[in-house]
């Protein structure tokens, strides 16, 4: 029988992934700024009006440069999780254990979720950014306001100076969808009236907005009248800073747990290989989320030997928790943990 995890362990796992969170999210915000700062405002405001959506979009692209320290943060998170099963061996393992980071699965695996990273966050952007530019059409908007909604404006003043804030790089599709929504909504009366609802008898938005925001909006809507022009440019600068902070958060989370999930999992596997093993079982914990999902919760307490899986229920079969073969679906806000245990052979 596997035993429970100790507090040590639980403590060990949340340690590393704080720390691996804030790295990659300062990463991932550090290339959308260098992105946005490197784009030629004149250029791109020429291939809008002309509607060029693929100069738009490789004109926005971000490149390895920008995206190097962001897959670094993830292979440091994967190292420091494989080196990281060394201090919690039983007795008969102690010291005569380590984690082999270059490994030729290990590396392929590194490559991997870094390579399906890169991937994602650019065909996410690519989506929002044709998502702006064919609404920008829709409503006849001039090139040079829609490529600041782009872009973003540099900012002059503060701790921000000369980057460029209030941006659609960096944010996903079903984001800009939010934000092209609340946009619309604030410039008409009835916009306004349509944004406001009633819930637990208060009053408040349809959508997240930042708090600033929110007032603004309730404020027309006691008025009856639009959001102020005024209001709504810096609006819908705030908004789109606060959806790209939740963007990176979304992206450090996911990123943290695969990575680290992955390298333990490598390391139990290598371990696994060796002669004095007799084998090593996997104990999903479940992570008790706020949003959780049923088949997590029932594999609470659920033990497999390494590589047989835990089949969830559309079918698919993962190893751990945060396994990238079940996807986003199953690893977003997912705080489920895999805890190990590397049985010793019998001499």
């Amino acid at each position: 029988m596997a035993r429970n995890p100790t507090l040590q362990q639980i403590e060990a796992v949340e340690a590393l992934l704080a720390g691996a969170e804030k790295q990659i999210r300062e990463a991932f915000l550090a290339a959308v700024y260098a992105a946005r700062g490197r784009v030629d405002l004149g250029a791109l405001i020429d291939a809008l009006e002309r509607r060029d959506i693929e100069a738009t979009i490789e004109m926005l692209r971000f490149d390895q440069s920008l995206l190097w320290p962001l897959e670094e943060a993830v292979r440091g998170t994967f190292l420091q999780g494989g080196a990281s099963v060394a201090g919690s061996l039983p007795a008969g393992l102690q010291g005569r254990f380590g984690f082999n980071g270059r490994h030729p699965r290990a590396e392929a695996e590194i490559a991997r979720i870094g390579a399906d990273l890169v991937v994602t966050i650019e065909r996410e952007q690519n989506e929002a950014i044709r998502t702006v530019i064919l609404d920008a059409a829709e409503r006849n908007r001039p090139s040079g306001e829609t490529a600041l909604d782009i872009i973003g404006r540099v900012v002059r003043i503060g701790p921000e100076k000369g980057q460029r804030t209030g941006g659609i790089v960096g944010l996903s599709e079903p984001q800009t969808q939010r934000y092209l929504s609340v946009q619309r909504l604030m410039e008409t009366p009835e916009g306004v009236q349509d944004l406001v609802v009633k819930k637990d008898g208060k009053l408040t938005v349809r959508y997240k907005v930042n708090l600033a925001t929110k007032q603004r909006i309730l404020r027309a809507y006691k008025a009856g009248t639009a959001v102020p022009a005024p209001d709504r440019t810096i609006s819908n600068r705030e908004y789109k800073n606060k959806l790209l902070q939740e963007r990176g958060q979304l992206i450090a989370q996911n990123e943290a747990h695969v990575a680290q999930a992955a390298g333990r999992h490598e390391a139990y596997q290598q371990m696994a290989e060796r002669d004095d093993v007799e084998a090593v079982t996997v104990k999903w914990i479940h992570g008790f989320s706020r949003d959780f999902r049923p088949d997590h919760l029932r594999m609470n307490g659920e033990v497999r030997r390494l590589g047989e899986g835990f089949v969830m229920d559309d079918g698919v079969v993962m190893m751990h928790p945060h396994d990238p073969a079940g996807g986003v679906k199953h690893s977003a806000f997912c705080r489920c943990t895999a805890f190990y245990r590397a049985i010793p052979r019998r001499v």
